[in-house]
């Protein structure tokens, strides 16, 4: 009798213990359910938070960068035709008269065609961000040579070195760091005087900021504002008395300029360039163009 009694309370308790087990594995399971459920539903929150922030990047892309694009690359085409003419009138000996002053209407209108893409990156970069580039690829690569277009104006004096013009190179070292206006014959533009010169380039229209047209160049030049004068005599006494023979380095820059603006012409095409292209892609461009462009005279300093 006492056997079956401890059996029979055995038999209970190991009931008992099962159904504590199954409870809380249940509840276990449960929480785990519940936590896995969670993870989720968290997941599935971050991607469609990454999507729909993705999205909004993307139509602010097109909204906002891409006719800031097309317009760069619409003067790009402008500036580049104007180095073009630059090299042609070398060529025919028309290089004269032209760069005595700024109020010569070539001298202006060079001076607006070059600058006025600069004044384009600028808004553009004011639009971008870092998710930008992890977006859109040729982005990343499209603004990368906006940057060296953008910052190459100070970069006369390793340009001098390049090209062996030493006696350039010289005077740089010991004048780069002074003023414009303290320096005579510099082939370039410190970063913070492009900065002011591209800003009188850019109006800001009922909060919009925009790029102004060339009238609008024209009629600053006429307001005989002290500002607008004392920050396009940098720019003025680095074209004066232009001639790639007298400033090698400025028509060297310039000649570096002419192959990116004709990829960033590019970029209002569906067939955008790769990085790996590049390279060829500028070989290419000087060798079609080497009858249009005079590099006689660089090609002579490197030989030296």
């Amino acid at each position: 009798m006492t056997t079956e009694i401890i059996i029979a309370l055995i038999g209970v308790a190991s009931s008992l213990i099962v159904a504590i087990y199954s409870s809380l594995m249940a509840n276990r399971n449960e929480k785990k359910l519940e936590l896995l459920k969670s993870e989720l539903e968290l997941n599935k929150e971050e991607r469609n938070a990454r999507r729909d922030y993705e999205y909004e990047a993307k139509k602010r892309l097109y909204q906002e960068y891409e006719p800031l694009l097309f317009q760069l690359s619409e003067l790009s085409e402008v500036a580049l035709s104007r180095i073009e003419g630059i090299a042609k009138n070398v060529k025919d000996g028309l290089l004269t008269e032209q760069w005595s002053k700024i109020e010569n209407n070539y001298f202006k209108e060079t001076i607006y065609k070059l600058f006025a893409p600069l004044a384009v990156i600028k808004l553009i970069q004011n639009k971008l961000t870092i998710v930008d580039f992890n977006i859109e690829s040729e982005v990343s690569l499209q603004y990368g040579l906006m940057k060296i277009l953008y910052f190459s104006y100070q970069e006369d004096g390793k340009i001098s070195r390049y090209i062996n013009d030493l006696e350039y190179f010289e005077d740089w070292k010991v004048n780069h760091t002074k003023s414009a206006d303290e320096v005579e014959g510099r082939q370039g533009i410190a970063l913070g005087e492009v900065d002011k010169i591209v800003d009188l380039f850019i109006s800001n229209d009922e909060n919009q900021k925009r790029l102004i047209d060339y009238g609008e160049f024209e009629d600053l030049l006429d307001s005989n504002s002290e500002k607008v004068k004392s920050r396009l005599k940098t720019a003025e006494k680095m074209f004066l008395n232009f001639h790639p023979e007298r400033k090698r380095v400025l028509w060297t820059l310039l000649l570096s300029h002419a192959a990116i603006l004709k990829i960033l012409t590019k970029s209002k095409s569906k067939n955008w360039i790769s990085q790996s292209e590049l390279p060829k892609f500028i070989d290419n461009f000087y060798d079609e163009n080497k009858e249009d462009f005079y590099f006689a005279d660089i090609e002579d300093k490197n030989s030296q």
